[in-house]
């Protein structure tokens, strides 16, 4: 009994002696502080119970006697550091020593903590490659004309392991002295794991004088800009989310040899009134852009078109992509569901060099042109809506320097010299700018080659004979011709159709274009409901509806449930070229078959897909389609992107078996299968191995427009318990399920799992499993994500769900006798009941105030 009792205390004092020291916050208040006090306190105590005063007593703890592992340095709101030192950075860089987590942030009520940049720099933080988990948050650094070391930027950070900077508030003219040329608030140099910036709002990064000048070299949010591979950002994720940034001489951001195998992603962000380029992608790779307002929207006034950056705007685009000096092409670039416009005649994008582009689901109203310089592409999906005029026409193609320009031909897609393997298709042109010539302007060149352009509206509205809606030349003898077809060609205004490398088509001239090896071309009118207010849907009797070719055809054998088969020409489909996260394109075989692509081979065709389906011989494949055949033009997709939902919010409702051990022994609750852990897993009861079916049933929180699932099964620990057959299911009434949306055999694998379905208006979801791949009794699963399309609650078309969307759906409330499937009580029954009852109020207001477009 003695031994015992000697080895119980022992290990108590083994485990109080590894016990992790407690985080501490250290409060700093520039006006009611004392450096002498001990910093443990958010007011004064008594005693040497007090906050501290300066960021030179933060830096001289650092330094010694060190800060640990967790704590906190809070600054009090409503207070303003001016004429201190940096956080971080006194006469040199503060060394912080081996540190991890450290957080920067806010206490108190009031506006935000002011660390006034016009007298220093905010915060700097080298970390040796000591230093992770850092955050900064909630801190006010404006005034960016500040002299001195330590780099140009506000916040600057460096070999720092996992970092987010959040809610920083940045106003470039704030306590700023006119004559001052205010830095970047942002630059964040080589660093490891994550980097999240999110919830900023940075504006006025310009020189602040009458003329609002200042060099186009002054770049908002840098992020490894060392221009050399050696410092090239290959581990973790970079994620840019939801911020504004607005009224910036140079870039928005521009990040440098950034190529996370996680993923970068730009998303959620408004960005506006800039002097170079939005977004500059130099040598980066697995990009998403997608969700992000994006303009420039010079409105007219002297200050942005004469005096705000002259000679600035000639040669830049909201989004660019190019090579570094030593670096590799930009590759694995995503651009979807973007709201970009007002850019006048400067260019949209500027594709300088890319492998593997994406650019889908985008809404472009009164835009540049679209320049691409790329290696396999594919544009679909979007729609172009050119009816105004740019404001700033006598900028347009200067060169730098010159002061006379004129407005000169303009078209909204450019191929470049250098375009291979591209494919446009599926996209709406709806053009009535007077500088617009062209729709698309095509110049062959030798190097330009297996490009093909069909499935797209062309609808030009000018009146002159020097306009058309397609311009192709051969500027350099080359034979390789672009495959053109399928495409519809009309103008209300005037007579010509294309110019085709000398020859004019006009509108009687629709055979001898089909004849001249352009199959489907159509000259007529599209019948869209109302382009005039930008609805780009087809009417009913549309020549355009069920009228588009497939994408490619089915090149293997006729053969009933296959996961993998040939094709003639796959370089219209996308995999998510294994970015996290990513799913690849939802299809449709012209025989109904409908399945979710999960793997391409570009240089066999093979396409591997889940579910497995049933293929037949030479027959169609296109992207989701409803009808008989994909349409023409980009009403029938653009906007149904399947993402995934937020789990924040979602209820277990119920699960048949799961478990939960005591005292934590072993943890496979329910619950863990939305937990965004993968690490974490749902497993049944053992050993008590309950027999299949298991399911589990989950409350979304709302209602969504549903289109499929991701299921991963479990990480670690073996494959006990990984789902064979499934079912899924949706509702609006967890009291009666109806039938599966889907169901199948999962591939007997680890890796995640992705099933598209059309899509069903539910709040929530039942997953049963029916067989494990070992034949075991149990079932296990780390992830379940749910895929939705935005929400479709804009019922006007406007951009918006405000009252105009409200007054609609009043206008045919509880009207039984209304509603039709011809427009579903204009498209305000959304889950088209045949009545818009609670159910339509209720999904109208999960969507209150929710940007659409």
């Amino acid at each position: 009994m003695k031994k015992i009792l000697v080895l119980a205390i022992v290990a108590g004092v083994m485990w109080i002696g590894s016990a992790e020291v407690c985080a501490v916050n250290y409060y700093i208040d520039a006006t009611g502080g004392n450096d002498s006090w001990n910093g443990n306190y958010p007011s004064y105590e008594g005693g040497v119970n007090g906050p501290w005063k300066t960021i030179a007593k933060v830096n001289d703890y650092a330094e010694n006697p060190r800060f640990s592992d967790g704590d906190a340095i809070c600054l009090k709101r409503g207070e303003v550091w001016r004429n201190d030192e940096t956080i971080g950075y006194d006469t040199s860089t503060i060394y912080w020593g081996t540190l991890n987590g450290l957080t920067i942030q806010d206490y108190g009520t009031g506006a935000k903590p002011w660390i006034d940049g016009s007298s220093q720099a905010a915060l700097c933080f080298h970390g040796y490659d000591k230093l992770s988990n850092l955050v900064i948050r909630n801190i006010d650094v404006s005034g960016l004309g500040w002299i001195g070391a330590p780099e140009t930027a506000n916040i600057y950070v460096r070999n720092v392991t996992n970092i987010t900077i959040d809610n920083i508030y940045a106003d470039g003219h704030k306590g700023t002295p006119t004559e001052f040329v205010v830095k970047g608030p942002i630059k964040i140099g080589p660093n490891l794991g994550d980097l999240v910036i999110k919830n900023c709002e940075i504006f006025n990064i310009m020189q602040r004088d009458t003329l609002y000048r200042g060099p186009v070299n002054q770049y908002t949010i840098t992020i490894n800009n060392y221009h050399v591979s050696a410092h090239a950002k290959i581990t973790g994720s970079v994620k840019i989310i939801n911020n504004t940034v607005h009224d910036v001489v140079g870039d928005i951001l521009q990040p440098a040899n950034v190529r996370p195998p996680g993923g970068f992603l730009i998303a959620d962000n408004v960005f506006y009134h800039f002097g170079e380029n939005a977004i500059d992608l130099k040598s980066c790779s697995n990009v998403i852009i997608e969700n992000n307002e994006i303009y420039r929207d010079f409105g007219g006034s002297d200050k942005y078109c004469e005096d705000y950056w002259p000679n600035h705007l000639f040669n830049f685009g909201m989004i660019v992509t190019h090579a570094v000096s030593d670096g590799p092409t930009c590759e694995n670039i995503i651009i979807r569901n973007n709201y970009i416009h007002s850019a006048g005649n400067f260019r949209t994008f500027e594709i300088g060099g890319a492998n593997n582009l994406q650019i889908y689901d985008n809404y472009f109203r009164d835009v540049g042109r679209i320049e691409l310089n790329t290696n396999r592409c594919s544009v679909h999906n979007n729609i172009w809506d050119v009816t105004h005029d740019p404001v700033c026409d006598d900028f347009i193609y200067c060169s730098l320097g010159t002061t006379s320009c004129s407005a000169s031909t303009l078209s909204l897609i450019a191929p470049s010299s250098y375009m291979r393997s591209c494919k446009i298709f599926n996209n709406t042109f709806y053009i009535k700018s007077n500088t617009v010539n062209y729709g698309m302007y095509y110049r062959k060149y030798s190097t330009s080659i297996d490009n093909e352009i069909f499935n797209n509206i062309f609808y030009f509205d000018r009146g002159d004979t020097n306009s058309y809606s397609l311009y192709f030349k051969i500027r350099d003898g080359s034979s390789d011709i672009p495959d053109v077809h399928n495409n519809l060609y009309f103008n209300p205004s005037g007579t010509n159709r294309i110019y085709w490398d000398g020859t004019i088509y006009d509108s009687t001239e629709q055979t001898a274009w089909q004849d001249a090896g352009h199959p489907g071309g159509i000259f007529a009118d599209p019948i869209f409901v109302d382009p005039e207010n930008s609805s780009f849907h087809l009417q009913s009797n549309s020549p355009m509806i069920d009228t588009g070719t497939f994408l490619t055809t089915i090149t293997s054998n006729t053969a009933s449930s296959q996961t993998s088969f040939t094709v003639v020409d796959a370089g219209c489909f996308y995999d998510g070229w294994g970015i996290p996260g990513e799913m690849g394109n939802a299809v449709k075989t012209q025989n109904g078959q409908t399945t979710t692509v999960q793997t391409i081979d570009y240089d066999t065709n093979t396409i591997t897909v889940n579910p497995a389906i049933d293929i037949v011989n030479n027959e169609g494949i296109a992207l989701n389609y409803e009808g008989s055949a994909p349409d023409v033009g980009a009403s029938e997709f653009t906007g149904i992107a399947c993402l995934p939902i937020d789990q924040t919010g979602w209820e277990l409702l119920y699960v048949d078996s799961e478990e939960t051990l005591p005292e934590g022994n072993e943890d496979g609750a329910a619950v863990n299968s939305f937990d965004g852990d993968p690490c974490t897993i749902w497993h049944t009861e053992w050993p008590e191995n309950p027999p299949h079916p298991h399911e589990i049933q989950i409350d979304l929180g709302g209602f969504y427009d549903i289109c499929g699932f991701r299921q991963l099964p479990r990480q670690s620990g073996g494959s006990n318990g990984t789902i064979k057959d499934y079912e899924f299911y949706v509702s609006n009434n967890p009291d009666d399920w109806s039938a599966a949306v889907a169901s199948g055999t999962f591939v007997s694998d680890q890796t995640e799992k992705t099933v598209s379905f059309d899509r069903v208006l539910g709040r929530y979801v039942r997953l049963r499993a029916l067989s494990e791949i070992n034949d075991g009794p149990w079932t296990s699963m780390a992830e379940l994500n749910v895929l939705a399309v935005r929400p479709d609650t804009d019922i006007n078309d406007d951009g918006k769900v405000n009252i105009e969307d409200f007054a609609v759906l009043v206008c045919w409330w509880d009207d039984a006798n209304a509603c039709s499937s011809s427009d579903w009580c204009g498209g305000a029954d959304f889950n088209m009941s045949g009545t818009v009852d609670m159910f339509d109020l209720a999904y109208f207001a999960e969507n209150w105030l929710r940007r659409t477009d």
